[in-house]
């Protein structure tokens, strides 16, 4: 497994994501495509995806709109909790001390990219984010350690609410005082550290279940079984063409027979859906070939080959018209050091 591959997120992190943007006059699957995702690849909360390529995201949605405390504004405009599930094991733990310890052992499972350090001085205590890649890849995290940041802020006050105006988040961003916007008051910019704090007292203080995480649990099961529904021809569709692109070829006489249809009949039901094969081609194959990019063991050759390219220039020049990167300069410009 190569080095990027172990820093993942649960696409939970992305569930308000293309509501927000539209919400702020962006177009989000133009975004999303530009760092190798689509839009169906993160419609599933529980899957996975690279931290990488997340803060990368963000990044990009923070100069496009123009917005700097972009991590912040998404965070805050959806009312469930980033981190789904886990957040009702969190909150059924005795009391915040046994949580936060809950947390350490089990964050992994929603971001094994992000662990903690905690401290106390005299009357507070510290909860301090440290992200790994901070120190292996070239890139901006601010906008990623926003986000977290407010989530983490989020899920205490919602969750132990009795901690009140006590409670304060921490960011290492250095934002001028005049420009702080009134709902960003709980948030102590130009710290020396990314995370929360509140007084020590609170650590014996029970949390308690938001009935929006319980909700948010019940739709997510219910969506999940909807996107597993035959009728839902889309999803299928790309995960049948990315099996055959996984074994050198795609074609749509391939899809229709994997589905038991004609090749008309796929086409009339793709027309009605407002999609064509070509499209849902590119982007598999797009969404591959960043995988794929990813492993510097890999070559060009090969991807090219495994996306059914029978030429590497050929790839090369369609790679460079989805994301204004040749492969090389994508490789070159998003793995991490060291590799």
């Amino acid at each position: 497994m190569n080095k990027r591959s172990n820093h993942l997120v649960r696409c939970a992190v992305l569930g308000n994501f293309e509501h927000f943007i539209r919400e702020n006059n962006g177009n989000p699957v133009a975004l999303l495509r530009e760092v190798g995702l689509t839009s169906a690849g993160i419609k599933k909360p529980d899957s996975y995806i690279s931290s990488l390529t997340v803060s990368r995201l963000f990044t990009l949605c923070s100069k496009k709109l123009a917005m700097p405390l972009f991590g912040l504004q998404l965070c805050l405009a959806d009312d469930s909790s980033p981190i789904g599930v886990l957040a009702i094991s969190l909150a059924l733990q005795p009391d915040i001390e046994s949580m936060i310890e809950f947390a350490k052992e089990h964050y992994y499972l929603q971001n094994n990219n992000l662990f903690f350090d905690t401290k106390q001085e005299q009357d507070r205590f510290y909860i301090i984010f440290n992200n790994i890649l901070e120190s292996k890849v070239k890139v901006d995290l601010v906008q990623l350690n926003l986000f977290q940041v407010q989530g983490a802020y989020d899920f205490f006050k919602v969750r132990c609410p009795p901690i009140g105006s006590g409670l304060y988040a921490h960011s290492t961003f250095v934002l001028d005082e005049s420009l702080r916007p009134s709902w960003a008051e709980h948030i102590k910019f130009g710290s020396s550290f990314n995370g929360i704090s509140f007084p020590v007292r609170h650590l014996q203080l029970k949390p308690s279940v938001d009935e929006r995480d319980l909700y948010k649990l019940s739709e997510q099961v219910v969506d999940n079984l909807k996107l597993s529904y035959p009728d839902n021809l889309i999803s299928m569709s790309q995960h049948i063409i990315m099996q055959n692109l996984s074994a050198g070829e795609s074609s749509i006489a391939q899809l229709a027979n994997a589905l038991g249809m004609t090749v008309r009949n796929l086409q009339n039901k793709f027309k009605e859906l407002d999609v064509s094969y070509n499209q849902l081609l590119k982007d598999c194959r797009l969404q591959q070939a960043c995988s794929l990019l990813s492993d510097p063991s890999i070559s060009i050759l090969d991807i090219s080959l495994s996306l059914g390219y029978s030429d590497t220039s050929v790839f090369s020049r369609q790679f460079k018209r989805w994301t204004g990167l040749t492969p090389l300069e994508w490789r070159g410009e998003f793995t991490p050091l060291g590799n």
